[in-house]
């Protein structure tokens, strides 16, 4: 397997605790320490140098801010509810990756449902 191929691994790893512990609330989370916690999947994968870029975990309305990183002043937490925007890469030995995904953390809103089929639409 080729070692870029482990980012998706970490990436979906990184999904199920969203979706099992931080939507369930079995665990809290904030952008910046959902950021870290995706950082700990990835130092887990074989040949991981380091991140390709600073990631962007921005929750809510922070979604729409083009390159929005997270600082201590504007992280949020985040709640079973919405869309969390994840955009992230990772240096491999063999290559480097970016992954940008829309997760929903919970149930979305119908304004919220059309508005993400809209985006789709316009791919």
């Amino acid at each position: 397997m080729k070692d870029w191929r482990t980012s998706g691994v970490a990436v979906t790893r990184f999904i199920r605790w969203l979706k099992t512990e931080v939507r369930t609330g079995k665990e809290e989370a904030t952008e910046l320490s959902a950021a870290e916690k995706l950082e700990g999947y990835r130092k887990q994968m074989p040949h991981y140098l380091g991140q390709s870029f600073a990631p962007i975990i921005a929750y809510g309305s922070h979604g729409a801010i083009v390159h929005y990183e997270a600082t201590p002043e504007t992280d949020v937490p985040l709640k079973p509810e919405g869309f969390l925007l994840l955009d992230s890469g990772a240096q491999y030995l063999d290559g480097t990756t970016d992954i940008t995904r829309t997760i929903a953390l919970g149930e979305l809103t119908e304004e919220e449902k059309i508005q993400y089929e809209e985006c789709i639409k316009r791919r």
